[in-house]
Order: structure tokens, then sequence, then C-alpha cells
């Protein structure tokens, strides 16, 4: 009974002495967090042109309806008369049966001079009464009342009216004849035909449909807000030099080569559903039918892209990358370093700083900026889970505490 009694006052006494007596427990320093491993790179300061990319498609600069300005069979036509035959300006595509209007001319050319001999007649006719009005007013001494018609001069006129009447019928005849032998009017390239060999043709039906092989176009979309970094094509004041448009790359899908254009100029009108800015480039030559020598020298193509040049297909999609304005005095940084909310991620002091910059221009790879980052400045590259301003940072080749890892190991050496 005793014991437990005894128990509990010993362990009442104890506890006393701990309350009353508090040990003081250690403070321990939290270890600092160790330093982040990160990559940096440096930004490019210099000048440097603004490209601005858009995707277009492959159109015709020229395109005609070819059509018949006479009827007839069709007699004769050109092996290139077909879907993608070619054709230089002047060459005959197809040939009309001239036989009627071969008859139609020599028709017209006998009465043109059954109208020459006619007005040749009324001429002599015009002297005889000439003479007879000379002879009555001697005999009577009185002058005629109305000479023009005793001399006849509406006959004559009547007569030179039906020459050249006769002339024109003529030409007419001629030309008709002519235009059974059916040209190009241009450098053309067929992309559709309706008509072939043995087809009897009317006046006006259509043909075939050619396009010029001299130029294509390629219409871009580019937003409204990087046309002020487009060079556009003007005038130097009236009648003054034509300043060209920005020169133009046109890449062609997959790698299969590239051309050399120019901008031409904006529609002015904005795309109906995209409502982006419609953009005309123009593209000589595009099929290499001329000589390289002449591949656009006025375009400056750099032998690159006349490497790769292959000819361009009506209503292909390409890339179309516009050398724009200059950009002068900035910092150039690849666009994946460009953080949320436009800023940048700095190492400062082996420490994070969130640097806020103000981004000029952007294109498909790169941002150009005019103030926040300097060519000294290190951009830490890595992306970083959490990230905290002033978390400590290293580099590969340094410790925890910012120190040089070689010059550390040279040390331990030399103990």
């Amino acid at each position: 009974m005793l014991l437990p009694l005894l128990v509990l006052v010993v362990g009442l006494a104890v506890g006393y002495g701990f309350i009353a007596n508090p040990q003081k427990a250690e403070k321990r320093e939290r270890p600092e967090a160790a330093a982040l491993l990160v990559a940096v790179g440096t930004p490019e300061q210099g000048e440097f042109v603004a490209t601005v990319e858009a995707l277009g498609q492959v159109m015709p600069a020229v395109e005609t309806a070819l059509r018949s300005q006479v009827a007839g069979e069709i007699i004769q036509v050109a092996d290139e008369f077909l879907p993608g035959g070619l054709f230089q300006q002047g060459e005959l595509i197809l040939q009309i049966d001239p036989e009627d209007y071969r008859l139609e001319v020599q028709k017209q050319q006998a009465l043109l001079e059954q109208s020459q001999a006619d007005f040749q007649l009324e001429t002599g006719r015009q002297d005889v009464a000439r003479d007879e009005l000379k002879i009555l007013a001697r005999t009577t001494g009185k002058p005629l009342e109305n000479p023009e018609l005793a001399l006849r001069a509406p006959q004559l006129r009547q007569a030179k009216a039906e020459l050249k009447k006769a002339r024109t019928e003529l030409a007419m005849a001629e030309l008709d004849l002519r235009r059974t032998q059916i040209t190009a009017r241009f450098n053309a390239l067929v992309t559709e035909r309706q008509a072939t060999l043995g087809d009897k043709i009317s006046l006006s039906d259509r043909l075939a449909t050619l396009v010029s092989t001299d130029e294509y176009w390629v219409e871009i979309s580019v937003p409204v807000e990087e046309l002020r970094w487009l060079q556009m094509p003007t005038r130097a004041g009236n009648g003054g030099q034509v300043i060209p448009g920005s020169p133009a790359r046109i890449v062609m899908d997959g790698g299969r080569g590239e051309r050399a254009g120019q901008l031409l100029k904006l529609t002015g009108s904005l795309d109906s559903q995209s409502r982006l800015a419609r953009v005309l480039v123009s593209v000589p030559d595009p099929l290499l039918l001329k000589p390289s020598a002449s591949l656009s020298d006025d375009l400056a193509i750099d032998s690159g892209i006349k490497k790769s040049a292959v000819p361009l297909i009506l209503g292909d999609y390409v890339r179309v990358l516009l050398q724009g304005k200059g950009l002068d005095n900035v910092v150039r940084i690849p666009l994946a370093w460009l953080r949320d909310g436009g800023r940048v991620w700095v190492m400062n002091d082996s420490k994070l700083e969130f640097r806020p910059v103000t981004v000029v221009y952007e294109d498909r790879d790169y941002a150009y900026l005019d103030s926040g980052l300097s060519a000294d400045d290190q951009v830490v590259t890595t992306d970083i889970a959490v990230s905290v301003a002033g978390m400590r940072l290293r580099l590969e080749d340094e410790t925890n505490d910012g120190s040089s890892a070689t010059a550390e190991s040279a040390a331990g050496g030399a103990d």
C-alpha cells in the first residue's frame, strides 16, 4: 500500500523539477538551400532585319480565255495544245479552215476594183459636166442657179463613199482570214482545253484557258500590325523612279525548293474570314523557262536560292518570308527565352532575377528587344518548375557556394 504512494510522490517531485528548471533546446540553423543547376545564354546585340512570314497560294498574274473570232472547222492544232502545253508569244496554237475566208477576200478585192472603176468614171463625167457648164454660161450669159447638181457633185461623193466602203470590207475580209490562225498573244501555259482537231466552232466559242508564264503571283495574308515592317512599292515623285517592294523568299512545302520574289501590292482589302491584310508577291519566270543569267537579277537573288529554284505550280500553298525594314540597336534572343508576362529570367550575382523587357518585334524564331537586356546579361534558358525571385543558381562548372569547381580542385591538390 505504501509502495504505490511512494512511486507517485517521487514522480511528482521529478516532474516539478523539470518544470521549474526547463532545459534550453539547442538552436540549429536551417541548412541553406542548394543552388539550382541551370544553363544560360547570351543575347545578341546589333542590327537585324524584320522578317514577316506568311502562308499563301500561287496564282496566275495573267489568265485569259482563248476565244475564236471567226467560225469554222479546226483543221490543225499544235502539238503543245493540251493542258500543260507551252507557247511562246506569236506561236501558232490552232488553224481554222481558211478557204471560205480566202474566197471572201477575193470577192472583196473584185468589189474594190469595181468601186475604183466607178469612181474613175464619175470623175470623168464630172470633167465633162464642167466643160458643158462653161459652154452654157458663155451661150446664155447667165450663171447657173444650181451648179453643184450640174457638176454631178452628189454622184462623185457617192462614188467616193462606195470606194471607201469597198476598201473597208476588203480589210475586214483580210482580217478574218488572218484570224483563222489563232496564235499566242503572250508567253503562255495551257491550263484547260475546250476544243480540238475537227471541232466546228462558232464566233466567240471558248477554246482554251491560258496563263502567262512571265510572272506568277502569290497571295498571302499578313496581320495588319505587321504591315509597318514591309516596304511597299512607291514612286519617287511624279514620273520618278519606282522604289521596289520588300524582297521575298518563297519556300515550297516539303523542302522542294525556294524561289525569289518581290512584294508587288497591298490589295487594299482584308480577308473576309481571317481579317488579315491581303498582299500580292510577284515571282518572275515562275517556270524557269528563261536563261538562268536573267533569273530576276534585279531581285538580288542569292546563289542558294538560285541553286534550289524549282518551277512553281499554280494553286500550290507556299511559305513566304518577306524581308522587312531594319531593326537598329536591338537585342535578339530566341523566342523560347521569353517568359510569360513579357519577362526574361536573368542570372544576376548567382541569383534568379525576373527582368521585364520590351519586345519590338517577333518572328518565327526570335524576339527583338529594345530595352531590358544587354549583351552582357546571362539569360537563364533552363525551365524551372517553381521559380522564385532571388533563388540561388549555379552553372555546371560552379559549386553550391558559387565558387569555381576547378579552383577548389587546384587548391586541394596544393595541400
